[in-house]
């Protein structure tokens, strides 16, 4: 029997309370909105605050940049002066207290550009079996690679999909997968929706839970800007478990870090 395996934030674990019953969960948005850092937080909350083994494939940043992200989430230092090493001799301190919690944590981190999915296969197999984890992090699905030619993306993007849901079922782990949306600059509205999964592909179907980032004061849409700065809203917009709906969060952009409000 699997273990319970939660998100760590409140509202949402109300939505989705056991997500080592999921198998595959879709963590969409548009660019430059924090979908890595929520993957990140999401990780650093499973892996490090319950220690449970996690593997996450990472085809847009390095190992190297993904810790750098960890240890930024966990201390609250500015990932840019870790990632630039502009750290203060306080901060240094801070941040050597973060590496060691990081070291000691079940996260294993996969850095592979154009991952084939095949090879996702075997090395989800690997990190499963031989590793013990017991939940995947994708980051994202439009950079991996079916490995054979299709007639289009939305298509590949759709087959894609469907073998990572072969690969959480076969291996009995959940499987979130972030995934980029067009730029709102394409469609007029700026609040993501279902719809926009599906100009993705079909990969809505392949989902128990969609989960959709949207930050309000990226947009600057709002008069009273205040009330949103440093809030990010987390839509449900598919849950096979029960409601659909919506919650807010903090961020803090400087440590990439989503808290409970």
């Amino acid at each position: 029997m699997n273990a319970t395996i939660i998100s760590g934030y409140t509202k949402l674990d109300k939505y989705v309370p056991n997500w080592s019953k999921t198998r595959t969960v879709i963590v969409a948005g548009r660019p430059a909105l924090g979908k890595t850092a929520f993957m990140v937080s999401l990780a650093r909350s499973i892996a490090i605050d319950q220690n449970i083994p996690l593997a996450l494939f990472s085809m847009e940043e390095s190992e190297k940049k993904l810790k750098c992200r960890f240890i930024s989430n966990i201390c609250e230092l500015d990932y840019r002066k870790i990632d630039n090493n502009t750290l203060n001799e306080e901060e240094k301190a801070i941040y050597k207290i973060g590496l060691e919690k990081f070291d000691d944590s079940p996260v294993i981190i996969e850095d592979s550009p154009r991952l084939l999915v095949s090879d996702f296969s075997s090395k989800a197999k690997h990190a499963v079996f031989d590793l013990g984890a017991k939940i995947i992090f994708i980051d994202y699905l439009q950079l991996m690679n079916i490995g054979q030619d299709l007639i289009s993306e939305r298509k590949e993007f759709s087959s894609i999909m469907h073998s990572i849901r072969e690969v959480a079922e076969e291996l009995d782990v959940p499987i979130i997968v972030n995934t980029y949306l067009p730029d709102r600059k394409r469609y007029s509205r700026i609040v993501p929706c279902l719809a926009d999964i599906e100009r993705v592909g079909n990969i809505g179907r392949e989902s128990d839970v969609i989960l959709l980032l949207h930050r309000p004061e990226y947009y600057c849409v709002v008069s009273d800007m205040p009330k949103y700065k440093g809030i990010a809203k987390i839509i449900v917009a598919k849950n096979i478990y029960g409601e659909k709906g919506s919650f807010l969060l903090g961020f803090m952009p400087e440590f990439g870090r989503f808290y409970n409000l």
